[in-house]
Parts: structure tokens; sequence; C-alpha cells
């Protein structure tokens, strides 16, 4: 994902038992005179029971430099999710300043079932990930998959991934260890910084991947 520093990214996660799509608004507030400088709608994606997603927050740069208290309000009543509420503090930077990019932005990824869903033999993973940062010399790259909102196994694509300063193309095919069953299968990528030892690792990097595959 692209981006700059204008903003931050908060987990919602749905810990109930149904499908939820959150709704709801954001509202930024000066402090110092307790005036509401941004009141933006918020409509995401669905989101499965027992996963959690994450929710961007860009200040527009129009919002003057200083600090703000925001707060965000999210419910889906039509599907009797009560709703998610959280307050944060942002720094907004001087507009006029060249903003620092992402460390790690995940540019295009795709993953299609081959040779189609209907006779899927394997997935294509294919990621472009940028990195703007130091070298990163062994870090992880897997794959979250969901049928139809359950978890059905976390892959590692790649160990261990070395990702020098620029782009780095991954290529790599994906079969369920259950084999392919019927049902919509969503995926995600999670970026893992391994320290030497194996023990510890740090998510760096998560990207929920537009689309789905559909076995009939």
């Amino acid at each position: 994902m692209s981006g700059d520093r204008r903003g931050d990214r908060v987990p919602v996660e749905n810990t109930g038992n149904a499908i939820v799509r959150p709704a709801g608004e954001i509202t930024l507030v000066d402090p110092g005179n307790d005036e509401v400088v941004l009141n933006a709608p918020v409509a995401m994606g669905s989101v499965y029971p027992g996963h959690e997603t994450t929710l961007e927050i860009a200040i527009p740069p129009s919002v003057p430099e200083g600090v703000y208290e925001v707060s965000i309000a999210l419910a889906d009543e039509e599907r009797g999710w009560d709703g998610y509420e959280t307050s944060l503090v942002l720094t907004a930077p001087d507009p006029d300043e060249a903003l620092a990019p992402d460390p790690i932005i995940f540019n295009v990824v795709t993953v299609e079932a081959v040779p189609d869903a209907a006779n899927a033999q394997y997935a294509d993973v294919s990621a472009d990930i940028t990195n703007n940062g130091e070298a990163v010399e062994n870090a992880r790259l897997s794959l979250k998959v969901s049928r139809d909102g359950e978890l059905v196994e976390d892959y590692t694509l790649v160990e261990p991934l070395t990702l020098p300063n620029g782009s780095t193309t991954v290529d790599q095919r994906y079969i369920p260890g259950p084999g392919w069953k019927s049902g919509e299968y969503t995926f995600e990528l999670i970026l893992e910084n391994v320290e030497s030892n194996g023990d510890v690792a740090v998510v760096v990097a998560r990207f929920p991947v537009e689309g789905t595959i559909t076995i009939p």
C-alpha cells in the first residue's frame, strides 16, 4: 500500500460471529479550541468473523500543521454489529514539506486461479514490493488464506526473502494444504522481519488482497 505519513492505520477486529461491513465517521478536533476541523464518512468492505482488518486514516493537505485528537465511530446496524469506537492523537506535518514515504509498499498484488476458478490447479501469487529504507536481509512473506471467512492456513511463500532498497518482484504458486474446496477464498499478504536466531518475527507490512477466488 502506498501512502505518506499524513495519517495512521488503526486495526478493526470483528469479534462476532457474522460478516459485517463497518461504516461511520472520523472526526478531527483541534484540542486547543475544541474546534472540529474535519468530519469524514467511512465505509469499509466485509470483515469476516474473527478477522482483523486495517482502517487507514489520511489527513488531507488542507489541514494545517499541528496536533489533533481523532475519534473513530463505526457500526453495522443492519447486521447487528454494536460498533467500534476509539480515539488517538495524530500530528499533521507542514503540508508544504516533502513527506517521507512508507518504508515498505506493496505496489501491485494479484492472486489468480490457474487455469481458472472452475478448474483450479494452483493460484499464481504475484507481488511487487518497494523497500524505501535499508535493505532487509531475512524477511518472510506469507499468505493468509481464508475460505468463507474461516482461516484455512498461513502459508509461507518465501523465506528467507531479501529486500534491497528499491523494487522486488515475487512470483510463487499456492495450493491449499487441504486442497481446493467449494467456497470463496480471500487472501492477505504478511511481510515479517525475522531475527537472526529465528525466534522472533516482527510484522512490518500487511496487505489485504483485492479480489477473491470462488471455487464452484
